[in-house]
């Protein structure tokens, strides 16, 4: 048949995709870390150990007290599971649809579900909606 690839030109497609998606993933990065980069010129969190930091308490006024709302890496974390399954062309609307659906101006709720012995765990991570609209800026 002359429409069946041959396995060198195959594997050289799959290649080519491999190399579409880790610069993908690069691009996400990079507008993961210019956020990071602003908000904590904004929010001044001193990170004194791998899971331990220090917020002011000024900042927590008002405001959330979760931990995973002020830790950064744990947010971009959190984000990148988020977008890690959907189509890279898609993540900029997914991020503004989950802007628009929170229910609180600064806090944007990530849910993640599981499941084991019959029992469901529901985990809902809040992370900062300006810390999104930050990412979203830096992937146009």
């Amino acid at each position: 048949m002359e429409h069946d690839k041959s396995i060198k030109e195959l594997n050289l497609e799959i290649q080519s995709m491999c190399n579409k998606i880790e610069s993908l993933k690069a691009l996400i990065e990079k507008a993961i870390i210019a956020a990071i980069d602003e908000i904590a010129k904004k929010h001044a969190m001193n990170r004194i150990g791998e899971h331990c930091f220090i917020v002011r308490f000024s900042d927590l006024i008002g405001s959330v007290w979760s931990p995973y709302f002020y830790d950064w890496e744990k947010s971009a974390k959190i984000i990148k599971k988020f977008l890690e399954n959907k189509p890279p062309e898609q993540w900029v609307s997914f991020l503004t649809k989950k802007l628009q659906d929170r229910k609180d101006k600064k806090i944007v709720i990530f849910e993640y579900t599981k499941s084991y012995y019959g029992c469901r765990d529901v985990t809902r991570i809040p992370v900062s909606a300006e810390f999104i609209e930050l990412i979203i800026k830096h992937l146009q």
